[in-house]
């Protein structure tokens, strides 16, 4: 096992920034809908995530981001506003990973480490508290750790970066913790310049406003919006509690599936020996018991390290088999997608051939129609024309027939009167057209003797 060296001195609890002032009841309200509430003899009421397999606290769904309290961590659960910014986490062999509650805010409570051109954090046990200084005597279990190239630190999305934690003891033996601490508050880890020394890049500070609600964090702008109210721990807290929780036996208890612990050993080993002081002697074969009970335990954990490593290990093999499926379905839902694109164009093409014929077919259709109408217009015309003949000709039969019985009626009105005029008597210029003759044979031999005359009165007569 390898032993870190850090000492935290919390003298000033981080306040949070005005956002309200909860209790206890809050967290078991909120994060309910959530999860699974269990009450734990050592711990009172803890709260496990219902959440994938490869859940990891400060890994999985969220990213870090450098802020005025150092590197914060942004999460995009729901939930996590609570989680990852008030108490710790510690693992279990039989809930999975369980979050411990607390009052106090920080922008991440994680264990930093550098060397190798790599950033680690890992989550703080419940072990570490306010006025608890942690050295030899703490060790975070070498799988909860997470190392990323030092580049990739805000990225997010580090399961693509991360090698999995068969390489954490590695990493481990080639880093050292860093004690960066935000007025003896918090570990912040890697300072802002230090970062921008080994990757060459520009590292962007967000400002930190308050959320007014419960709810994920969120990035807007050059901000980052997180819930983080004022947390009280009175003694009225002691009478709240989720709605619905379960009951950790002995058998289950958070300790007792622990695989590995955490610095309270040590701490509650120390408290013992200066509450109960002996002699020499007996404090030696206390020494002696205790370190011997240690080891054993130190046995027990190594056993349990590597059974959680094989089960960290199937889990890791389950997770690239979980990545190779979804790589075959990404390729299959691209080549679905290609084959779906090509099927649309196709069915596009046919559509615009389609509306094409259909397009030509109108035209067809409306040319023959204009002709159809053309025609019925040129018949139209024709017999109107044919009936205007038909009626000029009749008009001109009907005139002359009219015509020829008006003369047919004159020639009778005629042959009517021609008797009634014989008896008559004779007009004189009828007189007159018949005497001529007469006189013409009378004054005949006058012009044969060389002359003749008439009178003044125009009439002929002997002289």
């Amino acid at each position: 096992m390898l032993n870190v060296m850090c000492l935290l001195s919390f003298t000033n609890e981080v306040k949070a920034q005005p956002g309200g002032n909860i209790s206890y009841q809050t967290f078991y309200n909120e994060l309910s809908p959530y999860g699974d509430w269990i009450y734990d003899n050592d711990y009172g009421y803890v709260w496990s995530p219902q959440v994938g397999n490869d859940f990891r606290p400060y890994y999985t769904n969220g990213r870090w981001a450098m802020t005025d309290y150092g590197n914060t961590w942004v999460s995009n659960y729901n939930w996590g506003w609570a989680p990852f910014h008030y108490g710790r986490w510690t693992y279990s062999s039989y809930y999975g990973w369980i979050w411990i509650p607390g009052n106090t805010w920080g922008p991440a409570w994680v264990t930093w480490r550098y060397g190798g051109g790599n950033y680690g954090w890992a989550p703080m046990g419940p072990g570490i508290s306010l006025n608890f200084s942690f050295g030899n005597n703490y060790y975070t279990p070498y799988n909860w750790w997470t190392f990323v190239p030092c580049g990739n630190i805000y990225s997010g999305y580090y399961g693509n970066y991360w090698r999995g934690s068969g390489y954490n003891t590695t990493y481990i033996n080639n880093t050292v913790i860093i004690n960066n601490t935000y007025n003896n508050r918090y570990v912040y880890g890697p300072r802002r310049s230090e970062i921008e020394h080994v990757t060459g890049g520009r590292v962007n500070t967000y400002n930190l406003r308050d959320g007014k609600t419960a709810g994920k964090s969120a990035i807007s702008g050059n901000a980052i919006n997180i819930y983080r109210p004022a947390v009280n721990n009175s003694s009225n807290n002691r009478n709240e509690a989720p709605r619905n929780f379960v009951r950790a036996d002995n058998n289950r208890s958070i300790k007792n599936s622990t695989p590995a612990l955490t610095g309270r050993t040590a701490m509650e080993r120390n408290q013992r020996e200066i509450n109960n002081p002996q002699n020499t002697n007996n404090a030696r074969v206390g020494r002696n018991a205790d370190r011997n009970a240690v080891q054993n335990i130190n046995n027990r954990n190594t056993q349990q390290v590597d059974r959680s490593n094989r089960e960290i290990e199937n889990v890791n093999n389950a997770q690239n088999i979980r990545r190779q499926d979804r790589a075959l379905q990404t390729d299959q839902n691209a080549r679905a997608q290609q084959a779906q694109q090509a099927r649309d164009v196709q069915m596009q093409q046919r559509a615009q051939q389609t509306q094409m014929r259909d397009q030509q077919i109108q035209q067809q259709q409306r040319a023959q129609q204009a002709q159809a109408e053309q025609q019925q217009r040129m018949q139209r015309v024709q017999q109107q024309q044919m009936r205007d003949q038909q009626m000029q000709q009749q008009r001109v039969q009907q005139a002359q027939m009219r015509e020829q019985q008006m003369q047919q009626q004159r020639m009778q009105r005629n042959q009517q009167q021609a008797p009634q005029r014989e008896w008559r008597r004779p007009e004189p210029q009828m007189q007159m057209q018949r005497s001529q003759p007469q006189m013409q044979q009378r004054s005949a031999p006058m012009q044969r003797s060389g002359g003749g005359g008439f009178d003044r009165g125009g009439r002929g007569g002997r002289r």
